[in-house]
């Protein structure tokens, strides 16, 4: 399409020179127009592409009227080339091309520069707001602390120690997850809630655990089958029944627990000891004084049939010291020994 010999080939003259003049004019007109409106968010490829969106009008007009046609294709933002009838002629538009550059150059440096103050101006704002407002908040502080649930093993000092690490940060900025999770690690405490109260002020309110026997001498069992181990013991001790075995079989052992004292009730028979002993036998102790001895082959049927002949021993519960079981047709009492 352009000449090897000659880099810039002007076009033989094959319209007339009005329409080139129009066309001209049209051109410089539409650049004059983009250089004063400088459309930010037009890019200089839409530019040119609405420039030969022009020319195709002017080419409509011109076929109307009779006038040869004079499509323009744009492959260098300066360079105009003809269409198919007229491929071999080109021309070089250098007062248009040194023009158009120029206005697009301009109008592209003025709409980024403005672009890119806005921008600043937004990051010294969003950067401003981010250092300011996380110092505002911590002026509003947390002047109190309300436990509004009834404590009987929770000392209020060990909520207290709990929370105060985490109130410096004001308000609104405390995070009541750490609170609910620091205050969860005391051994008496089940679960716990934190709220905001406004304008200073912190609630809390604590589930305590339920024990219903000391494990090993050195664990307390919850409601839940949950072992904890509070600071001390010693006056639950006394109270509690007792459970021992291998740490691995606790579940199992408190459960079989609650499952033999749900039978013994029906007798009001409670059990004081419970233990599960290496030879996988149960001894577990009566608040009457009788020790039971069971093994693990069908232990809740045999316990079933203790107390179906528990009425026929119950006058003479005070000689019994032991009720054997693990026999599969009948069971042995062993006697006290007379004093």
């Amino acid at each position: 399409m352009f000449s090897s010999k000659k880099k810039h080939a002007r076009y033989t003259a094959t319209e007339p020179a009005y329409a080139r003049n129009r066309r001209a004019r049209f051109v410089m007109y539409g650049l004059t127009l983009i250089r004063w409106i400088k459309w930010p968010s037009l890019t200089s490829r839409d530019n040119v592409h609405s420039i030969v969106g022009a020319q195709r009008s002017t080419n409509a007009r011109s076929e109307a009227a009779g006038l040869p046609r004079s499509v323009v294709r744009l492959r260098q933002p300066h360079r105009l080339m003809l269409n198919k009838k007229h491929r071999n002629a080109t021309r070089l538009m250098e007062g248009e091309s040194t023009y158009f550059s120029h206005a697009l150059g301009q109008g592209s440096m003025q709409s980024s520069g403005w672009r890119y103050g806005l921008l600043g101006v937004v990051l010294f704002l969003l950067v401003g707001v981010g250092y300011a407002v996380p110092q505002w908040l911590t002026r509003f502080t947390i002047e109190q602390v309300q436990i509004i649930s009834p404590l009987h093993y929770v000392a209020q000092k060990q909520v207290t120690a709990a929370v105060n690490p985490y109130l410096h940060v004001g308000f609104f900025r405390v995070n009541l997850s750490e609170i609910q999770h620091s205050i969860e690690k005391i051994p008496w405490v089940e679960t716990a809630s934190v709220t905001r109260r406004w304008p200073a002020t912190l609630q809390i309110s604590v589930t305590e655990r339920v024990a219903i026997a000391v494990w090993n001498g050195g664990y307390l069992v919850s409601k839940k089958g949950e072992l904890f181990k509070p600071d001390s013991i010693r006056s639950l001790s006394t109270t509690l029944p007792r459970l021992s075995g291998a740490l691995s079989q606790a579940w199992f052992i408190m459960r079989q627990y609650q499952l033999i004292s749900s039978i013994l009730v029906k007798q009001n028979l409670t059990l004081t000891s419970f233990a599960l002993l290496p030879s996988a036998s149960w001894v577990m102790l009566l608040n009457n004084g009788i020790e039971l001895r069971v093994d693990q082959n069908q232990t809740l049927k045999k316990i079933t049939h203790f107390l179906e002949l528990y009425p026929r021993l119950k006058p003479i519960s005070e000689k019994i010291a032991y009720v054997d079981l693990r026999y599969p047709h009948g069971v042995a009492v062993g006697w006290k020994k007379l004093k």
